[in-house]
Protein backbone atom coordinates (compact mmCIF):
# COMPACT_ATOMS: atom_id res chain seq x y z
CA UNK A 1 0.00 0.00 0.00
CA UNK A 2 2.08 3.06 -1.24
CA UNK A 3 1.94 5.76 1.40
CA UNK A 4 -0.50 7.86 -0.32
CA UNK A 5 -3.12 5.90 0.42
CA UNK A 6 -2.90 5.26 3.79
CA UNK A 7 -5.21 6.60 6.27
CA UNK A 8 -4.37 9.34 9.04
CA UNK A 9 -2.63 7.97 12.31
CA UNK A 10 -4.89 9.59 14.37
CA UNK A 11 -8.27 11.10 14.20
CA UNK A 12 -11.00 12.36 16.34
CA UNK A 13 -15.13 11.90 15.81
CA UNK A 14 -17.18 13.00 18.07
CA UNK A 15 -16.20 10.92 21.33
CA UNK A 16 -14.66 8.15 19.18
CA UNK A 17 -10.90 8.40 18.91
CA UNK A 18 -9.68 6.31 15.72
CA UNK A 19 -6.15 5.38 14.98
CA UNK A 20 -4.26 3.80 11.78
CA UNK A 21 -1.77 0.94 12.51
CA UNK A 22 0.14 0.18 9.94
CA UNK A 23 2.44 -3.03 11.14
CA UNK A 24 5.41 -3.52 8.57
CA UNK A 25 8.70 -5.86 8.29
CA UNK A 26 11.76 -4.20 8.95
CA UNK A 27 15.05 -4.91 9.89
CA UNK A 28 16.73 -3.49 13.04
CA UNK A 29 20.30 -3.48 14.56
CA UNK A 30 20.57 -2.63 18.45
CA UNK A 31 23.54 -2.98 18.67
CA UNK A 32 25.02 -2.11 15.21
CA UNK A 33 25.88 -5.45 14.50
CA UNK A 34 23.80 -8.23 12.38
CA UNK A 35 20.41 -6.95 11.46
CA UNK A 36 17.96 -9.15 12.56
CA UNK A 37 14.20 -9.23 10.82
CA UNK A 38 11.36 -7.81 12.96
CA UNK A 39 7.66 -6.10 12.74
CA UNK A 40 7.12 -1.87 13.13
CA UNK A 41 4.13 -0.01 13.40
CA UNK A 42 3.93 2.89 11.33
CA UNK A 43 7.63 1.93 10.93
CA UNK A 44 8.27 2.68 15.18
CA UNK A 45 9.79 0.18 17.50
CA UNK A 46 8.73 0.29 19.75
CA UNK A 47 5.37 1.09 18.53
CA UNK A 48 3.42 4.54 19.02
CA UNK A 49 1.49 5.66 21.62
CA UNK A 50 -1.89 5.75 21.36
CA UNK A 51 -3.49 8.16 23.76
CA UNK A 52 -7.22 8.04 24.84
CA UNK A 53 -9.65 9.63 27.47
CA UNK A 54 -11.61 7.60 29.84
CA UNK A 55 -15.06 7.81 28.72
CA UNK A 56 -14.28 7.67 24.78
CA UNK A 57 -14.47 4.98 22.13
CA UNK A 58 -11.61 3.34 21.14
CA UNK A 59 -11.25 2.59 16.75
CA UNK A 60 -7.99 1.16 16.60
CA UNK A 61 -7.70 -0.32 12.36
CA UNK A 62 -4.55 -2.41 12.29
CA UNK A 63 -3.63 -2.71 8.39
CA UNK A 64 -1.39 -5.92 8.10
CA UNK A 65 1.69 -4.73 5.32
CA UNK A 66 3.48 -7.69 6.69
CA UNK A 67 4.46 -11.04 5.11
CA UNK A 68 2.66 -12.99 7.94
CA UNK A 69 -0.44 -13.04 9.98
CA UNK A 70 -0.59 -10.77 13.12
CA UNK A 71 -2.47 -9.53 15.65
CA UNK A 72 -2.57 -6.88 19.02
CA UNK A 73 -2.93 -7.95 22.21
CA UNK A 74 -4.01 -4.99 25.07
CA UNK A 75 -2.49 -5.89 28.43
CA UNK A 76 -4.53 -4.55 31.82
CA UNK A 77 -6.93 -2.68 29.57
CA UNK A 78 -10.72 -3.48 31.00
CA UNK A 79 -12.59 -4.08 27.59
CA UNK A 80 -14.57 -7.28 25.35
CA UNK A 81 -13.01 -10.61 25.43
CA UNK A 82 -13.73 -10.18 21.67
CA UNK A 83 -11.33 -7.15 21.12
CA UNK A 84 -8.21 -8.65 23.43
CA UNK A 85 -6.21 -9.84 20.41
CA UNK A 86 -5.54 -13.48 21.63
CA UNK A 87 -4.64 -15.24 18.72
CA UNK A 88 -7.13 -17.99 17.98
CA UNK A 89 -8.74 -17.75 21.13
CA UNK A 90 -10.52 -14.06 21.35
CA UNK A 91 -9.18 -12.77 18.14
CA UNK A 92 -8.57 -14.44 14.15
CA UNK A 93 -5.49 -13.26 13.32
CA UNK A 94 -5.29 -10.74 10.32
CA UNK A 95 -3.90 -12.22 6.90
CA UNK A 96 -1.08 -10.12 4.94
CA UNK A 97 -2.77 -7.49 3.08
CA UNK A 98 -6.03 -7.12 5.48
CA UNK A 99 -7.04 -4.96 8.38
CA UNK A 100 -8.91 -5.71 11.33
CA UNK A 101 -10.90 -3.33 13.28
CA UNK A 102 -10.49 -3.32 17.33
CA UNK A 103 -13.40 -1.29 19.03
CA UNK A 104 -14.22 -0.99 22.55
CA UNK A 105 -15.28 1.62 25.12
CA UNK A 106 -12.58 3.14 27.47
CA UNK A 107 -13.73 2.27 30.87
CA UNK A 108 -10.46 2.85 32.76
CA UNK A 109 -7.83 5.56 33.24
CA UNK A 110 -4.36 4.20 33.31
CA UNK A 111 -1.24 3.47 31.67
CA UNK A 112 -1.42 0.09 29.28
CA UNK A 113 0.43 -1.55 26.61
CA UNK A 114 -0.06 -3.53 23.88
Amino acid sequence: MASELRKPFFEKKGNTVIYNLYVIDTLVSYDGGKKRKAMAINGQIPAPTLEFVEGETAEIWVHNLSHMETTLHWHGLILPNEQDGVPFLTTKPTESGESHLYKFPIVQNGTYWY
